[in-house]
């Protein structure tokens, strides 16, 4: 079978919004969804919240979740405003938990 022809036969199998139904998420949902489960698996509890036991800086946290260096530090100062972590020199806290979680699960982007 010549390859264009295996192409065309291929294509003919993905349904036409294939590209359309794939799940999409912001870089702000994709760090959440990384926060909360830093936050779960390596977390411990402290007066100010769940400070994660893991330091890692913006641009580790930004290979982890496929994202521009920019980009991971504008969704951290958006979740700082809204009082969802409070960060430091490579650490970082989450202040409420379940809100982070919603967050990562939404429809719409925090910032």
């Amino acid at each position: 079978m010549p390859l264009q022809r295996v192409a065309r036969s291929n294509a003919q199998q993905v349904p036409a919004n294939a590209t359309r139904t794939k799940p999409r998420t912001d870089t702000g949902q994709r760090l959440a969804a990384l926060l909360v489960d830093l936050a779960v698996r390596h977390g411990r509890d402290t007066a100010d919240g769940i400070e994660i036991g893991i330091a890692l800086s913006q641009d580790e946290i930004s290979g982890m979740i496929g994202a521009s260096r920019d980009s991971v530090i504008r969704a951290l100062a958006s979740m700082r405003s809204r009082g969802l972590v409070v960060t430091g020199r490579r650490s970082m806290t989450v202040r409420d938990l379940d809100a982070l979680g919603a967050y990562a699960t939404s429809e719409r982007s925090v910032s």
